[in-house]
C-alpha cells in the first residue's frame, strides 16, 4: 500500500480498534480481523469479494502487491487443505464409532420391544461419542420407567374402571355416587378428587338449577298476578289515567275510564296527542315543551279546559309523573274532573259576592245619596220657578241641568258597577291593569268608608305591568280585604284598644317587585293573634260572632289568588293592625301572551 493513500483516510474510518487504524506497514486486505462494514472480518480468502470491489485494494494494488497477496493466498489455501484433510479423518473416526454405538442401542431396543426390560448396555472400551453415550443412558431409562409402568398399569387400569363405573351411575341421575377406592398412583388420585367435586359441583348446580325454576314459576306466577292487579288498579280507576310517550306526549294507552269521559275508543286515542285533548297551554314541568321538562319528576296542572270527542268541554286537574320502563323513559297522566266543584266553587263566590254587596248596601246608600241629593235640589229649583212662573235665566237653567246630569251619570255608574260586580265572572283572565279593581272598590265603597271615619291612603304606581286575572275577580277580593280592614278598625275602636285618638288608616300600595307586580292592604285594626293566623284561610274560619260573617270571604279570597299563580300573606300586630300582601307575577314575557291566547280558543 502506498505511502500517500490509507484506507482509514480513504474511507474516513472512524474504527480506532482496527489492526490496519494508522498502521503503515500492513495491507488491509491481507490483514485479518478488520473492522470493515461495521464488522470483524477474517483472512483475505473469506473477505476476497468485499475487497476486490474496494477502492483502497483498487488504487494501492500493483505488482509488488499482487505477488505478496497470491503468496497469501496460497497458504492460506495450503491451510485449509490441512484443516479439510484433518476434518476428513475425524468424520471417519466418528462415523466408526457411531455405528458401533448405534448397533447397540437398536440390538437394547429389539430387547425392550420384545419384552424384556431388564436391559444393560456396556460402555465401550476407549473414547465414545457424547450422543451414543446419551442414547444408552436413555434406553436403559426407557426400560427402567417400563418396567416401572408393567407394575403400575394394572393398578391405573382398575382405577379407571372404577371412575368410569361412577360416571355412568351420574349419567344414569345418580347423583349419590362417587369414587370410593384408594390408590399408589398420583394420577389416579386426582382423578379420584378431580371426579368427585365434578360430581358434587354438578349435583349442586342440578339443585340450585330446580331450585330456580321453582322460584321462577312462582315469580311468573306473582307477575301474572301483579300484571292483572295493575291492569283491574288501572282500568277501574274512578279517574282518567293516560300513558305518554315523554318527548312527544302521544298517548300509548288509557284506561276504560278516559275512554268512558272523553268519548273516544282506545286506538282513537292511541293515533292522538295527549295536548290535542285541550289547553295546550303548558309552560312548565313534564307537559312543557320549552325544554323546562328535564328535571321535573312529577308536575301538577289546575283547572285545564278538556274537550271530549262531542265537542262539550271540562275542566280537569292533571296530575302527572315521569316513568321508566326498558330502559324508556314515559309519563303517567291522570285526569280528575272538577268540573261539578268548580261549579259549586263559583255559585259560592257569587253567594259571597251576594253577601258582600248586602254588607255594602249601606255605604252604596250613602253613594247614591250624593248625586239623588243634588238631583233634587235641580228639581226643586225648577218646581220653585215654575210655580212662581218666573223665567229662569239660561245660564242658570244649562248650569243646573248640567250639574243634574253629572250627578245621574254618577249614579249610573255606581249601579253599574255593583251590576257588574254581581255577575258570575269567567274563571279564564286576561292581562289587566290590576289598579283597576283596586279603584273598582272604593267606587262602592269610599263613601261608606268615610262616614265611618276611615282615612283612605292609595299609593298606586301607575306605570305597573299587567297581570293576567280576571278583574272582576280581583275586586272581590280586594273588597273583601278593605271589609275586614274597615271591621277590624272598628273592633278596635268599640273595645278602646290604644289611645282613644289614634286614626283609622287603610292604606293601600300597588308596586312591582322583581318580577311580581304587589298589591298591599294595610290597617290600624285590632289586629289578628299568632295562634289563628295560619287559620284565617281555611273555609268557614272567622271570629266574628253569629250572623256577623260565614267565614268563607278569605278562603275565597284565596282560592282566586291560587287560580291565577298568585301568592297572599299576612303580617299583623296584635293592637296595632294587619296588613294582607297579595303578588301576582307579572305579564311581560310574549310568549306567555301568545300561550294564554292559545290555550283560550277551547
Amino acid at each position: 500500500m502506498s505511502a500517500e493513500v490509507k484506507c482509514w483516510e480513504m474511507l474516513q474510518c472512524g474504527e480506532y480498534s482496527c489492526p490496519a487504524y494508522h498502521a503503515t506497514d500492513v495491507k488491509c486486505w491481507l490483514t485479518p480481523g478488520t473492522h470493515c462494514r461495521e464488522e470483524i472480518q477474517g483472512q483475505f480468502l473469506e473477505k476476497i469479494e468485499m475487497c476486490l470491489g474496494c477502492e483502497v485494494f483498487k488504487q494501492n494494488i500493483g505488482p509488488d502487491s499482487i505477488d505478496e497477496t497470491l503468496r497469501a493466498v496460497n497458504d492460506q489455501f495450503t491451510e485449509f487443505r490441512k484443516m479439510v484433510e484433518e476434518r476428513d479423518r475425524d468424520l471417519e473416526n466418528i462415523s466408526v464409532e457411531l455405528a458401533v454405538g448405534l448397533s447397540e442401542v437398536f440390538e437394547a431396543l429389539g430387547q425392550i420391544s420384545s419384552g424384556n426390560p431388564d436391559v444393560e448396555i456396556c460402555p465401550s472400551k476407549g473414547t465414545e461419542l457424547e450422543l451414543v453415550t446419551k442414547l444408552k443412558k436413555m434406553v436403559e431409562l426407557t426400560a427402567k420407567n417400563l418396567g416401572e409402568i408393567v407394575n403400575l398399569s394394572h393398578e391405573f387400569a382398575m382405577g379407571l374402571a372404577e371412575h368410569f363405573n361412577v360416571l355412568h351411575r351420574v349419567t344414569k341421575g345418580d347423583l349419590t355416587a362417587r369414587v370410593q377406592g384408594s390408590s399408589g398412583v398420583e394420577l389416579i388420585e386426582s382423578l379420584k378428587t378431580v371426579t368427585n367435586q365434578m360430581i358434587e359441583s354438578v349435583s349442586a348446580e342440578i339443585n340450585e338449577r330446580k331450585m330456580a325454576e321453582h322460584a321462577l314459576k312462582i315469580s311468573e306466577a306473582e307477575l301474572r298476578l301483579s300484571e292483572e292487579k295493575y291492569r283491574t288498579l288501572f282500568d277501574y280507576d274512578p279517574n282518567s289515567i293516560f300513558v305518554l310517550e315523554r318527548d312527544t306526549l302521544n298517548i300509548l294507552d288509557v284506561n276504560v275510564r278516559a275512554m268512558e269521559v272523553y268519548g273516544y275508543e282506545r286506538d282513537e286515542l292511541q293515533d292522538m296527542s295527549f295536548i290535542e285533548l285541550g289547553d295546550s297551554g303548558y309552560t312548565y314541568g313534564l307537559l312543557s315543551k320549552s325544554g323546562k321538562q328535564e328535571a321535573a319528576v312529577s308536575s301538577v296542572y289546575s283547572k285545564v279546559r278538556h274537550r271530549r270527542k262531542d265537542g262539550a268541554t271540562f275542566y280537569v286537574n292533571v296530575y302527572t309523573r315521569q316513568t321508566r320502563q326498558s330502559g324508556k323513559y314515559g309519563i303517567i297522566a291522570t285526569t280528575v274532573d272538577i268540573t261539578e266543584s268548580l261549579t259549586k266553587e263559583t255559585q259560592l263566590i257569587q253567594a259571597g259576592k251576594m253577601s258582600t254587596l248586602g254588607e255594602m248596601a249601606t255605604g252604596v246608600a250613602h253613594e247614591l245619596n250624593q248625586p239623588l241629593s243634588a238631583i233634587q235640589i235641580g228639581t226643586d229649583f225648577f218646581r220653585t220657578m215654575v210655580r212662581e212662573r218666573k223665567t229662569i235665566p239660561e245660564e242658570d237653567l244649562v248650569l243646573v241641568s248640567e250639574q243634574m246630569a253629572e250627578q245621574v251619570a254618577r249614579a249610573v255608574g255606581i249601579i253599574n258597577h255593583m251590576r257588574e260586580f254581581g255577575r258570575k265572572s269567567d274563571m279564564h283572565g286576561e292581562p289587566i291593569d290590576i289598579n283597576k279593581p283596586i279603584h273598582g272598590v272604593f267606587t262602592l265603597l269610599r263613601r261608606q268608608l268615610e262616614v265611618r271615619g276611615v282615612e283612605i291612603v292609595l299609593d298606586l304606581d301607575e306605570r305597573l305591568p299587567k297581570v293576567f286575572a280576571d278583574s272582576n275577580r280581583l275586586e272581590q277580593v280586594f273588597i273583601d280585604l278593605v271589609i275586614n280592614a274597615r271591621d277590624a278598625m272598628e273592633t278596635k275602636r268599640a273595645k278602646a284598644i290604644g289611645s282613644a285618638t289614634s286614626n283609622n288608616v287603610l292604606t293601600v300600595r300597588s308596586y312591582r317587585e322583581g318580577d311580581q307586580v304587589v298589591v298591599t292592604i294595610s290597617d290600624t285594626g285590632i289586629g289578628i293573634p299568632r295562634d289563628i293566623r295560619d287559620k284565617i284561610f281555611e273555609p268557614f274560619f272567622t271570629t266574628k260572632e253569629v250572623g256577623g260573617g260565614t267565614g268563607l270571604g278569605l278562603s275565597i279570597s284565596y282560592g282566586i289568588v291560587k287560580d291565577y299563580n298568585g301568592a297572599i300573606e299576612v303580617e299583623s300586630v296584635e293592637g296595632r293592625g294587619s296588613t294582607f300582601t297579595v303578588a301576582f307575577p307579572a305579564c311581560n314575557d310574549i310568549e306567555e301572551r301568545l300561550a294564554y291566547v292559545e290555550s283560550s280558543r277551547y
